[in-house]
Protein backbone atom coordinates (compact mmCIF):
# COMPACT_ATOMS: atom_id res chain seq x y z
CA UNK A 1 0.00 0.00 0.00
CA UNK A 2 3.03 1.97 -0.23
CA UNK A 3 3.14 5.74 1.82
CA UNK A 4 -0.04 5.49 3.43
CA UNK A 5 -1.48 7.40 6.75
CA UNK A 6 -3.72 6.64 9.09
CA UNK A 7 -6.74 7.24 7.22
CA UNK A 8 -5.53 4.95 4.79
CA UNK A 9 -4.32 7.72 2.48
CA UNK A 10 -1.55 8.43 0.26
CA UNK A 11 0.63 11.16 1.63
CA UNK A 12 4.13 12.48 0.03
CA UNK A 13 5.94 15.53 -0.30
CA UNK A 14 6.07 17.27 -3.53
CA UNK A 15 8.99 19.39 -4.87
CA UNK A 16 9.94 22.10 -2.62
CA UNK A 17 10.36 25.63 -3.80
CA UNK A 18 10.63 29.53 -2.52
CA UNK A 19 8.33 32.00 -3.06
CA UNK A 20 11.32 34.48 -2.56
CA UNK A 21 12.61 33.08 -5.36
CA UNK A 22 10.65 34.82 -7.91
CA UNK A 23 10.59 38.08 -9.96
CA UNK A 24 9.18 40.64 -12.15
CA UNK A 25 10.58 42.46 -14.82
CA UNK A 26 9.29 45.41 -16.59
CA UNK A 27 11.23 45.96 -19.62
CA UNK A 28 10.90 49.46 -21.35
CA UNK A 29 9.88 51.10 -18.18
CA UNK A 30 12.59 52.59 -16.12
CA UNK A 31 13.34 50.17 -12.89
CA UNK A 32 10.83 51.68 -10.11
CA UNK A 33 9.58 49.81 -6.80
CA UNK A 34 6.14 49.40 -8.01
CA UNK A 35 4.60 47.17 -4.61
CA UNK A 36 2.86 44.40 -7.25
CA UNK A 37 0.52 42.33 -5.37
CA UNK A 38 -0.95 40.23 -8.19
CA UNK A 39 -0.30 39.50 -12.01
CA UNK A 40 -3.01 37.65 -14.03
CA UNK A 41 -2.21 36.32 -17.42
CA UNK A 42 -4.48 35.39 -19.74
CA UNK A 43 -4.17 34.05 -23.37
CA UNK A 44 -6.39 32.31 -25.81
CA UNK A 45 -7.07 31.35 -29.28
CA UNK A 46 -9.76 31.23 -30.80
CA UNK A 47 -11.05 27.74 -32.33
CA UNK A 48 -14.18 27.38 -34.48
CA UNK A 49 -15.53 23.69 -34.75
CA UNK A 50 -17.22 22.91 -38.01
CA UNK A 51 -19.39 19.89 -38.92
CA UNK A 52 -19.62 18.24 -42.56
CA UNK A 53 -23.25 18.01 -43.32
CA UNK A 54 -23.62 14.16 -44.00
CA UNK A 55 -20.78 13.01 -42.44
CA UNK A 56 -19.53 12.40 -38.87
CA UNK A 57 -16.24 14.41 -39.27
CA UNK A 58 -15.29 17.62 -37.29
CA UNK A 59 -12.82 20.52 -38.68
CA UNK A 60 -11.45 22.49 -36.00
CA UNK A 61 -9.67 25.73 -37.55
CA UNK A 62 -7.42 27.71 -35.78
CA UNK A 63 -8.11 31.13 -35.44
CA UNK A 64 -5.80 34.46 -34.31
CA UNK A 65 -4.31 34.64 -30.13
CA UNK A 66 -4.84 37.00 -27.84
CA UNK A 67 -4.05 37.91 -24.61
CA UNK A 68 -4.60 40.30 -21.70
CA UNK A 69 -3.15 40.84 -18.18
CA UNK A 70 -4.34 42.57 -15.17
CA UNK A 71 -1.60 44.00 -12.46
CA UNK A 72 -2.38 45.16 -9.14
CA UNK A 73 -0.04 46.88 -6.90
CA UNK A 74 -0.15 49.16 -3.82
CA UNK A 75 0.63 52.78 -4.58
CA UNK A 76 3.23 54.07 -2.71
CA UNK A 77 5.16 56.64 -1.55
CA UNK A 78 6.75 57.45 -4.71
CA UNK A 79 4.75 58.78 -7.77
CA UNK A 80 2.21 56.68 -8.79
CA UNK A 81 4.57 55.06 -11.44
CA UNK A 82 4.69 58.38 -13.92
CA UNK A 83 7.02 56.46 -16.07
CA UNK A 84 5.57 53.30 -16.35
CA UNK A 85 2.12 54.59 -17.13
CA UNK A 86 3.85 56.90 -19.79
CA UNK A 87 5.78 54.02 -21.05
CA UNK A 88 2.89 50.83 -21.08
CA UNK A 89 -0.10 53.46 -21.59
CA UNK A 90 1.46 54.52 -24.98
CA UNK A 91 0.53 51.99 -28.01
CA UNK A 92 3.01 53.65 -30.21
CA UNK A 93 5.74 51.97 -28.02
CA UNK A 94 4.27 48.14 -27.56
CA UNK A 95 7.02 47.22 -29.00
CA UNK A 96 9.37 48.28 -26.35
CA UNK A 97 6.78 46.50 -23.83
CA UNK A 98 7.34 43.88 -22.10
CA UNK A 99 7.04 41.92 -18.99
CA UNK A 100 9.00 38.59 -17.73
CA UNK A 101 7.91 36.80 -14.68
CA UNK A 102 10.84 34.89 -13.44
CA UNK A 103 10.51 31.54 -11.10
CA UNK A 104 14.08 30.74 -10.09
CA UNK A 105 15.32 27.46 -9.42
CA UNK A 106 15.83 26.31 -5.82
CA UNK A 107 15.87 22.66 -4.09
CA UNK A 108 15.34 20.40 -6.56
CA UNK A 109 13.43 22.30 -8.82
CA UNK A 110 14.32 23.90 -12.34
CA UNK A 111 12.19 26.96 -12.76
CA UNK A 112 11.12 28.96 -15.59
CA UNK A 113 9.59 32.62 -17.09
CA UNK A 114 7.06 33.79 -18.69
CA UNK A 115 7.78 36.58 -21.43
CA UNK A 116 4.65 38.54 -22.19
CA UNK A 117 5.63 40.86 -25.06
CA UNK A 118 3.57 43.44 -26.62
CA UNK A 119 2.04 45.24 -23.35
CA UNK A 120 -0.41 48.25 -23.68
CA UNK A 121 -2.51 49.61 -20.80
CA UNK A 122 -6.21 49.68 -21.66
CA UNK A 123 -7.35 50.43 -18.13
CA UNK A 124 -6.38 51.98 -14.94
CA UNK A 125 -8.64 52.00 -11.68
CA UNK A 126 -8.04 53.17 -8.22
CA UNK A 127 -9.41 52.44 -4.54
CA UNK A 128 -8.77 53.04 -1.52
CA UNK A 129 -10.17 51.50 2.17
CA UNK A 130 -11.14 53.60 5.23
CA UNK A 131 -9.45 51.21 7.60
CA UNK A 132 -6.13 51.67 6.16
CA UNK A 133 -5.99 54.06 4.06
CA UNK A 134 -4.06 52.47 1.16
CA UNK A 135 -4.55 53.46 -2.01
CA UNK A 136 -4.96 50.01 -4.71
CA UNK A 137 -4.50 50.55 -8.45
CA UNK A 138 -5.95 48.09 -10.96
CA UNK A 139 -3.90 47.75 -14.35
CA UNK A 140 -5.24 46.00 -17.44
CA UNK A 141 -3.41 45.63 -20.20
CA UNK A 142 -3.78 44.15 -23.92
CA UNK A 143 -0.64 42.22 -24.54
CA UNK A 144 0.15 40.12 -28.20
CA UNK A 145 2.29 37.01 -26.87
CA UNK A 146 3.37 34.98 -24.18
CA UNK A 147 6.50 32.19 -24.38
CA UNK A 148 7.33 29.97 -21.77
CA UNK A 149 10.84 28.66 -20.99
Amino acid sequence: MGNVDIFGRDSMVGEPFSADDTELVFKGAKAQTMVVQQLSIAYQQAITRLWEIGSTKQYFVAGHQQGSANMARVVGPQAIASDFMTQYGDVCKIYENHITFIVKGDCSTVGGRLHVTGVVITQVAYTVKAQDMVVSESVDMLLVKVEAT
